[in-house]
């Protein structure tokens, strides 16, 4: 599957849905900073306007422990009405955690 994507990306560098492709396997194989850096690059090819980037990138992200960056690229997924629940239910349990530690 990976190489098939790599070679999506070889065609298509700028098309999004590759990213979020490899997002998913990296991130079912709890690769967070695979999935982290592979969309970091995707995000800066398609200039930081895809919502479904960001969803995976927030994800990706408060998986590797950085809930700071995970929060910023939530609020951008929400701002475009990307359906982010299973992000925002985790930023959530986070804070409500953190409020009870």
């Amino acid at each position: 599957a990976l190489q098939i994507l790599r070679q999506a990306q070889q065609a298509a560098p700028r098309y999004s849905p590759i990213y979020s492709a490899f997002a998913r396997i990296y991130l079912a194989h709890a690769d967070y900073q695979k999935a982290a850096d592979i969309l970091q690059q995707g995000n800066q090819l398609t200039g930081d306007n895809d919502p479904e980037i960001h969803y995976f990138l927030g994800l990706a992200n408060f998986y590797r422990g950085d809930i700071e960056t995970a929060r910023r690229y939530a609020q951008k997924a929400s701002q475009a009405n990307y359906p982010f629940k299973t992000l925002s239910r985790k930023l959530d349990e986070y804070a409500a955690k953190q409020k009870s530690d």
